[in-house]
């Protein structure tokens, strides 16, 4: 679930998102934070983190924000059951 409400579901509009964050400039992330719980069938991991991107020509954009990624069992592999992120601008 993106910011604006939106959902990216699927690998295609999932690379999407990030091709358009690695377009508008240098990408700078730092990870702080994180908390992990969960047990054999599923986990829960929170983490807040940092992002600069800059354009290479103009002002950095800054952003803070949080993360929450869902992880299932299924068999032997983890998967993804959902990903979710608050993200504010810094000004």
């Amino acid at each position: 679930m993106l910011p604006n409400g939106d959902n990216a579901t699927g690998r295609d509009a999932i690379r999407a998102v990030y091709a358009a964050n690695q377009k508008r400039g240098t990408n700078a992330m730092t990870f702080d934070q994180a908390k992990v719980d969960g047990d054999f069938q599923n986990a829960a991991l929170i983490w807040t983190w940092s992002l600069t991107i800059s354009p290479q020509a103009g002002v950095p954009e800054r952003t803070r924000g949080r993360s929450l990624l869902y992880l299932k069992r299924t068999g032997t592999a983890w998967q993804i059951a959902a990903d979710m992120f608050q993200a504010v601008t810094v000004r």
